[in-house]
């Protein structure tokens, strides 16, 4: 009763006063009759049966006055975050476009060399979306071809300072792991946890906050409204769902490194009792820092495979363009015969794949070739 403001004002009523309220029940509004009725049970006045079928019937219409607009609400929070994943969808296209276009430019060049192409690709996405979102018509394109913007806590559409915190707040933590997992660094597999924690946060909030808040929207206040929405903005997230939260992420990171420790002493276990197999493993690293050092060679990568009973050397190597390098395969298998021969006879073919072009997250272009040589 503290939200119903007729309570306080018929506190001042006579029992009679209280009783004509349930007497016209048409003449009152739904709040005025509840609280009549709940001030006379208060004072252990007893109803008669009308005023009770009367107080009865008003407190189930308001309930399920109350459950249609929740449900109301709920609807259309669903609704907004349909059209945000759509917007998305809208965004990430635009972006490819521009991604693809910057690539075919840069493609042989050094620019793009791993993982320059990501890097560029996420700045271009930063760009666009704290741009867009901070314009006058507060959102992008996809966002306005879908009817939503982005605004603050006060309603009002974001200033470029906040929309780059926004969105910093949102790719900063992607562009971070990606470039480590490129670059090679694991930790005992704390780095991977912590993308898995990362696309947990995408997934989770949105699906577990009332509003359907994105965590880049609850860490910097902010809200992606549709063009009809006036709801209340500043709801808190529950403190529950974040305690649920914490505990989702820390087994997450502790169960990848738990898997990527378990995985790094079996597989070092394997190693020390095979001698020959850490050689060969060994061998291997060896020439492909020699091919590394190549004219026109920017990354490459060498396995051991079995398949269908037959054993190979897989070589893959990117390359500025193939077509300016016809002759690198017969150079990247005279290194091999030069470095490793024991190995080369004790496989039955070796494959050597050369691929050029480019690779932008949200864009790419590739093309490649492979000779066997048996």
């Amino acid at each position: 009763m503290e939200r119903n403001i007729f309570y306080r004002k018929l506190l001042t009523k006579s029992d009679g006063e209280l009783q004509q309220i349930l007497d016209r029940p048409e003449a009152y509004t739904p709040e005025a009759i509840l609280a009549a009725a709940t001030i006379l049970a208060e004072r252990k006045v007893s109803l008669s049966p009308h005023h009770m079928k009367v107080f009865e019937k008003t407190r189930g219409d308001m309930a399920a006055s109350q459950q249609k607009v929740r449900l109301q609400e709920e609807g259309r929070e669903t609704n907004v975050l349909g059209k945000r994943l759509l917007a998305g969808m809208v965004d990430m296209l635009i972006v490819g476009i521009i991604s693809y276009i910057i690539g075919w430019v840069l493609m042989h060049t050094s620019l793009l060399k791993p993982p320059a192409g990501t890097v560029i690709s996420l700045l271009i996405l930063y760009v666009y979306v704290t741009l867009a979102n901070s314009s006058s018509r507060g959102a992008s394109i996809g966002k306005m071809f879908f009817s939503l913007g982005v605004v603050d806590k006060n309603g009002n559409n974001l200033t470029f300072k906040q929309a780059a915190w926004r969105y910093g707040v949102l790719l900063i933590p992607y562009a971070v792991f990606r470039v480590l997992n490129d670059a090679g660094l694991i930790l005992f597999g704390f780095f991977d946890g912590l993308m898995w924690v990362y696309w947990l946060t995408i997934i989770y909030f949105p699906l577990t906050d009332p509003r359907r808040r994105a965590f880049h929207d609850l860490l910097t206040s902010t809200y992606v409204k549709g063009d009809l929405d006036t709801r209340e903005l500043n709801v808190a997230y529950p403190a529950n769902r974040k305690r649920v939260f914490v505990v989702l992420s820390s087994l997450m990171v502790a169960v990848i490194m738990g898997v990527s420790i378990s995985t790094t002493l079996s597989g070092g276990f394997y190693f020390n009792i095979n001698p020959q197999i850490t050689a060969d493993v060994e061998t291997l690293q060896q020439t492909a820092n020699d091919i590394q050092l190549m004219d026109g060679v920017n990354k490459v990568g060498m396995t051991l495979a079995t398949s269908n009973g037959l054993s190979s050397i897989k070589v893959e190597v990117i390359v500025d363009d193939i077509s300016e390098s016809p002759d690198l395969y017969d150079r990247i298998y005279a290194v091999l015969q030069q470095k490793a021969p024991g190995l080369l006879k004790k496989v039955d073919h070796t494959d050597i794949t050369l691929e050029s072009g480019f690779d932008m997250m949200f864009a790419s272009a590739k093309k490649s070739s492979t000779k066997t040589y048996k």
